[in-house]
Order: C-alpha cells, then sequence, then structure tokens
C-alpha cells in the first residue's frame, strides 16, 4: 500500500551548491493542544540537477497563522533570495486571499507563487515515488529525515499525517516542469 520505501533514499552529507532550489509550503493554522492532532504546516526545500532531486531541509510547526508566517518568513530569510517560494493555494476566496496577502505583505522581494494542486495527494506523489524508487531522490542528513522517513513510508494506507509528502510532491512537481521550474 505504501508508495515509498526509506531504502530507496540515499542520505548524502550536502547537495551541489548550483542545484536549482526552491521550498514549498503545505499550509496549516492549527496548534497542537491536549486531545487533537492537527496537521503541520510544512516547508520542503529541495534541489535539482542533473536529474536528481535533493532533499534539503524540512521545516514543520504547529501553530497559529501568525507563528506559521513567521517562521515562513524567517526561513525565506535564512534560504535567501536565489531560492524560489511557492506554497499550495487553498481553493476558493480564502486560498486567493492567503496567496496575496504572502506575495504583498511577507514574502515582498522573494520570486513567490502560489500553485493549485489538482488530482488526489497519492496521484501527485506518484512522480516523486518513481523517482525515490530509480534511486534519484537524496536526502541531505539532519534531524528531520527520521520523521521524514516515518510519512513517506506510512503514505497514503496507514499515515495519519502527509503534509511532508504533499510539500515534497509540491516541490518535485515545480521543479520537474508543473510550473515554471523555479530559479534557474
Amino acid at each position: 500500500g505504501s508508495l515509498f520505501r526509506r531504502e530507496w533514499f540515499k542520505i548524502v552529507g550536502e547537495a551541489p551548491a548550483d542545484a536549482r532550489t526552491m521550498r514549498f509550503w503545505d499550509l496549516a493554522a492549527t496548534e497542537k493542544k491536549a486531545g487533537n492532532d492537527p496537521d503541520w504546516t510544512v516547508g520542503a526545500k529541495v534541489g535539482w540537477k542533473e536529474g536528481i532531486y535533493y532533499v534539503q531541509d524540512v521545516r514543520r510547526i504547529r501553530g497559529t497563522p501568525g507563528q506559521v508566517e513567521a517562521l515562513i518568513l524567517q526561513t525565506a530569510h535564512l534560504d535567501g533570495r536565489r531560492v524560489s517560494v511557492r506554497m499550495e493555494q487553498e481553493p476558493g476566496a480564502s486560498g486567493v486571499k492567503t496567496i496575496d496577502d504572502y506575495r504583498r505583505r511577507v514574502l515582498t522581494g522573494y520570486d513567490f507563487r502560489g500553485i493549485r494542486s489538482t488530482g488526489d495527494k497519492a496521484e501527485r506523489a506518484r512522480p516523486v515515488s518513481s523517482a525515490a524508487e530509480a534511486g534519484n531522490v537524496y536526502l541531505i542528513e539532519g534531524s528531520w529525515v527520521g520523521p521524514f522517513l516515518d510519512e513517506l513510508e506510512a503514505f497514503p494506507q496507514s499515515g495519519v499525517h502527509d503534509d511532508q509528502v504533499d510539500a515534497l510532491s509540491g516541490a518535485v512537481g515545480e521543479l520537474s516542469g508543473g510550473g515554471d521550474g523555479g530559479n534557474r
């Protein structure tokens, strides 16, 4: 039932400095409290060079909209302006407003765009699954790798959360031509 196996991913020390790189955000905005298990806001930073995807970093938070916004802005500063920023645009007017707010107020001066998702989550994850099975998805070592692989292995059948999968699928989709391909 799983689309991913942890042994498909090679863990390496660093990505090539000249890889095209973007960070893709999947938004949620609910704090963790006693008795709830809300979704995470996840930002996956992924590079691409010569057919290999390099998952360089994953940031996650369960927080209020203000806390989420602060993390996204801080992460953009740390990543630098060379890294494109994409965000899943939820359907309807609230999704349009959220993207407009990030573009005009939060991420001014960054290469930022909202991306509308199409198809179901498992369908969007299949290209990443194929690339991983072929040995073309590397992970840059870090404390995020264990929880990341745990979520991928559980997806889509037994996983409670799929937010890291969504962020990874979005980044790979954009880098492989689903949008403008990120920075060049």
